[in-house]
C-alpha cells in the first residue's frame, strides 16, 4: 500500500488471473482436462490483456469476470513485451509451437 492506495504489481496481476482462469475451470460443467484448465487460464490472461490495454474496466470489455473489473489492476505495471506480444497473438503458444 502506498498513501492508501494498493500498489498491485504485472507479477501480482498475473497469478490473480491465473488463479481465476483455474477457478473458472473448476467450477465449469466442462470436464477437468489439463486442455480445459489451460483454456480457462488463457481465457483469463486474455481478461488481463484487456486491462492493460484500455482505459478503464468495463469500457470494451465485453463481459469481464469479477476480477477484470477490479479497478487497482488497470494500471500498467511494466509487463514484458513477451507475455505482452504472445497475448496479443491469441496466446495459443504451447511447448511444442512457442
Amino acid at each position: 500500500m502506498h498513501d492508501g492506495k494498493l500498489i498491485v504489481s504485472d507479477d501480482t496481476q498475473m497469478t490473480l488471473f491465473t488463479l481465476e482462469g483455474m477457478l473458472r475451470a473448476a467450477h465449469s460443467d466442462s470436464d477437468s482436462s489439463n486442455a480445459s484448465i489451460i483454456s480457462s487460464i488463457r481465457e483469463a490472461y486474455l481478461e488481463w490483456l484487456q486491462t492493460q490495454s484500455r482505459a478503464r474496466p468495463g469500457k470494451g470489455a465485453g463481459n469481464p469476470d469479477w476480477l477484470a473489473q477490479q479497478k487497482v489492476l488497470w494500471v500498467q505495471r511494466a509487463p514484458g513485451n513477451t507475455c505482452l506480444s504472445a497475448l496479443q497473438a491469441g496466446g495459443r503458444g504451447s511447448i511444442e509451437k512457442p
